[in-house]
């Protein structure tokens, strides 16, 4: 079993501020043949970086190792920019336990993602027509305020999936 080690209350304050302003909480859905309903679904947390803020992804691997999250680093090309994203179900829980009671603007899409969707991904219901239409509910919540308006909500699905899905 791997130890974790103590992370310093400051440290993850200042996280819970990062995540304020240039995190975001989402979930990609989207074609994808390799899957049996024809989607994929992946919830993940994501913070827009600077590769010059080294001592910020410093802060950010140490907390993951104290916390036992694995994450990933993505460049964005043609930028000076990386992502450093989360995206096992467990992973965004535990990433997210120790950092929710200091968020402020993204507390309630913490919540939505940790107790609405996230339980439901790790027992599979996004494996199907009916889970993905019903996870669909809390993508919008998360999705409010954001200012996109992307094609796949839970009325696409209804509509795309009618006589497939209950939709009571």
């Amino acid at each position: 079993m791997k130890t974790h080690r103590i992370v310093k209350e400051s440290d993850v304050i200042y996280l819970a501020g990062l995540i304020d302003g240039v995190g975001s909480f989402e979930v990609n859905v989207g074609p994808h043949e390799n899957y049996a309903t024809g989607f994929r679904f992946e919830p993940m947390i994501r913070i827009q970086l600077k590769e010059s803020d080294t001592a910020v992804l410093g802060l950010l691997d140490e907390y993951c190792e104290g916390v036992g999250v694995n994450y990933s680093i993505q460049d964005r090309s043609n930028t000076t920019s990386l992502r450093f994203v989360v995206q096992d179900p467990d992973h965004i829980c535990r990433f997210i336990g120790p950092i929710s009671p200091y968020l402020i603007r993204k507390y309630s899409d913490a919540e939505v993602l940790c107790d609405k969707i996230a339980p439901k991904v790790k027992d599979g219901k996004h494996r199907t027509k009916q889970g993905i239409y019903e996870l669909m509910e809390y993508v919008e919540q998360l999705r409010a305020g954001s200012g996109r308006n992307p094609k796949y909500d839970q009325a696409w699905f209804e509509e795309e999936w009618k006589g497939e899905i209950s939709t009571e």
